[in-house]
């Protein structure tokens, strides 16, 4: 379910509820009234997004409409991702190309430093699990061109924070001097290994 604004109204809810029920995963919940109470009832009967119910039959289970996913995907509308992996394993996923600028956007107008910051161009270091997928791949002994994306540099290249050496911490604290980002996103785990 995607809701754009930041702000969503009951109606703009009610809605996005309904665009749900079109989802293959979602074909057996039904709304029995246009009542009040009926929405809450079909919140009721939507299962909770677990990663094996994600995963299960993933992507076409997700997709309502596969000639529109195919032509976004041909289109290079879309992007391959994966969770990050910290809470488990790793779940591979679509995106709308460039998705986190949308995110970012919605999480400055709700937060007054973040605001300023995205007034400009923003530089912005990830520490997060590293990424390898079928387009890139962070994982080794990788420069940091090659880790760049955009006007973000991924700082890890393990998959372990606890195996970092000496080496990893300097390379990490060096890189984060060189960029001088406006600010560091972190995964908490990831953080605490290289401050503590």
């Amino acid at each position: 379910m995607k809701v754009d604004k930041f702000n969503t109204s009951q109606d703009e809810l009610k809605q996005e509820l309904l665009k749900a029920l079109k989802n293959p995963k979602y074909r057996a919940v039904k709304l029995k009234s246009s009542k009040e109470e009926a929405f809450i009832d079909l919140l009721k009967q939507f299962k909770f997004t677990d990663k094996n119910f994600i995963q299960e039959g993933f992507p076409f289970s997700w997709i309502d409409d596969s000639e529109q996913f195919e032509k976004q995907l041909k289109a290079g509308q879309l992007e391959i991702g994966q969770t990050s992996g910290t809470t488990g394993d790793r779940t591979q996923l679509f995106r709308e190309k460039n998705w986190w600028v949308c995110e970012y956007e919605k999480t400055s107008r709700a937060h007054n430093i973040l605001r300023k910051i995205y007034l400009k161009p923003v530089k912005k270091c990830v520490l997060t699990t590293a990424r390898c997928s079928g387009t890139d791949c962070h994982v080794g002994k990788v420069p940091m061109e090659a880790r760049k994306k955009g006007d973000s540099l991924f700082l890890n290249s393990s998959k372990d924070p606890s195996s970092w050496q000496e080496e990893d911490f300097r390379r990490i604290i060096d890189e984060v001097n060189l960029i001088k980002p406006d600010f560091i996103a972190a995964d908490p785990f990831y953080l605490m290994h290289l401050v503590i």
